[in-house]
């Protein structure tokens, strides 16, 4: 099973060692990313579990800052259910 990655996005007035400590309890990581776009290269690159983001650090709307994670999550889900399903007709063929 792939570890789990909470990601910081932009910069949230959070305390990094306790959130360490904390998302470890799950057995997850934690990364920092800047932008979208750093997000999106996370995701490409971990299984991101949670989000936890700025608006401020962001300068983005609310509604476009939400927009975009959720849109990245959907990417991700869409290509895992792919491969899902590119498994399973090679294992019933």
């Amino acid at each position: 099973m792939t570890q789990g990655t909470v990601v910081l996005a932009g910069s949230l007035p959070v305390e990094h060692l306790a959130l360490d400590l904390l998302v470890g309890e799950f057995g997850w990581s934690l990364n920092q990313a800047s932008s979208l776009r750093s997000l999106a290269e996370l995701n490409a690159d971990y299984n991101v579990v949670a989000v936890l983001f700025s608006l401020r650090s962001l300068a983005l709307p609310w509604e476009q800052a939400l927009r975009g994670i959720l849109e990245l999550h959907r990417k991700r889900f869409r290509s895992s259910a792919m491969g899902l399903r590119r498994d399973r007709l090679a294992a019933s063929g």
